[in-house]
C-alpha cells in the first residue's frame, strides 16, 4: 500500500500551473481545553473572544463539530457564547475549506452505456499536483473508504466530508499492459491519500470549479442549530411591536433591544421557533451581562449611558412579556 500526500482538486476543465502546498497540520485539543476555549468566548476583552472563535472555527482545530453541538445542547451559556458557538458552526459547516484530491473526472456514463464495474473514470491528473504519478488517466475509482463510488457526485460528496490533512483510502482499477492482442486482467490497487484543501483551488485563478454536493445537507444542519439555539436575528429588522415605554423619538437604535422586541413580537404572532421562557432566559442573560459591564469603573460616560438605557428597556420588556 502506498502513502502519499496530495492536493486534491475536483476539476471539469484543464488547468495551467498551480503550486502544490503541504496539507495543514491538525492540532489535537482535549475536552478540558475545549471547555476553556468556550469560557474564553465570554471573556471581558473582545480580542480574547475573537481569538477563541478563530481557534475553534479553523478546520485544523482538532475539535469535532459534534462537541460544539453538544455544548449548545447542554446549556448554561451566556448569549455571547451561544452566538459565537453558532458562528463557529457556520464557519465549519458552510465556509471552511474541504478536502480535495487533484483529478479531472470523466463524465458519468449514461445508464444504457454502463458496462463493466461501476466507478468514476479519471480523465486527467492535474499537472504539478502530488497526485501526479500516483493516480493515472484511465483509472477507475470504485471505492473510497470501502464505500462504493458510482458517480462524480458520490466521489465529491465523500471526499468533501473530510478535512484537509485527513488520509483516506482509494480503491482503483487500472488497465494492465496488454500482452499481444489479448488484454490482461485489470489491476486492483489501493492508495492512501492525504487530502489537500479546496482553498488552494479557489485562490489559484485557474478557472477550476469545486463540486460540493453535500452543501445543502450541511446548510440544513446549520439551520437546525440556529432554530434550536439562536436567540438573536442575524439581520435586525425595524421593530414590529409597540415602542418600549420610556423610549423617545430620535433615540439611537440599540440592535440588542430591537432584536428582543422582534423576538417577543414574533413569538406572540406564532412566527418564532423558540418558546417564551427561552426568549426571556436569553433576555435575562443580556441583562446580567449588562449589569456586569456597568460595574467597570473605566467605562466612558457615553457608553455607560447607552448600557443604562439598554438595561432599563430590557427590564421593561421582561415585565411586558410574562409567561
Amino acid at each position: 500500500m502506498m502513502l502519499v500526500a496530495c492536493l486534491c482538486l475536483l476539476a471539469p476543465v484543464p488547468v495551467t500551473d498551480i503550486v502544490a502546498s503541504e496539507p495543514p497540520q491538525v492540532q489535537q485539543v482535549s475536552s478540558s481545553e475545549f471547555e476553556l476555549l468556550v469560557d474564553q468566548l465570554d471573556a471581558p476583552r473582545w480580542k480574547a473572544r475573537e481569538d477563541a472563535v478563530n481557534r475553534l472555527a479553523r478546520d485544523t482545530s482538532g475539535v469535532p463539530l459534534e462537541w460544539v453541538e453538544a455544548r449548545l445542547a447542554r446549556g448554561g451559556l451566556s448569549l455571547e457564547q451561544v452566538v459565537r458557538l453558532l458562528r463557529i458552526a457556520e464557519i465549519r459547516l458552510l465556509h471552511a475549506p474541504r478536502g480535495a484530491i487533484g483529478i479531472q473526472m470523466a463524465p458519468d456514463p449514461l445508464p444504457p452505456a454502463q458496462e463493466g464495474p461501476e466507478g468514476v473514470r479519471i480523465r486527467a491528473v492535474i499537472r504539478d499536483m502530488p497526485a501526479e504519478g500516483i493516480l493515472k488517466a484511465g483509472d477507475l475509482i470504485t471505492h473510497i473508504e470501502d464505500e462504493a463510488i458510482r458517480t462524480q457526485e458520490d466521489l465529491a460528496t465523500i471526499v468533501q466530508r473530510h478535512w484537509p490533512g485527513d488520509t483516506i483510502r482509494f480503491r482503483v482499477m487500472r488497465e494492465s499492459v496488454q500482452d499481444g492482442d489479448e488484454p490482461d486482467e485489470p489491476l486492483l490497487l489501493e492508495f492512501e491519500i492525504t487530502l489537500g484543501s479546496t482553498k488552494v483551488l479557489r485562490a489559484s485563478n485557474s478557472g477550476l470549479s469545486v463540486r460540493d454536493p453535500d452543501y445543502p445537507q450541511r446548510k440544513d444542519r446549520f439551520d437546525l442549530l440556529t432554530q434550536r439555539y439562536g436567540v438573536v436575528p442575524t439581520t435586525i429588522m425595524p421593530p414590529r411591536a409597540s415602542p418600549v415605554p420610556g423610549s423617545e423619538q430620535g433615540e439611537t437604535t440599540d440592535p440588542i433591544v430591537e432584536g428582543f422586541i422582534n423576538q417577543f413580537a414574533d413569538y406572540a404572532s406564532g412566527k418564532y421557533p423558540n418558546s417564551l421562557p427561552q426568549i426571556r432566559r436569553a433576555c435575562v442573560m443580556v441583562i446580567e451581562r449588562t449589569i456586569t459591564q456597568l460595574d467597570d469603573p473605566g467605562l466612558l460616560p457615553a457608553h455607560r449611558d447607552e448600557l443604562e438605557l439598554r438595561l432599563r428597556k430590557l427590564q421593561m420588556l421582561l415585565e411586558q412579556n410574562t409567561p
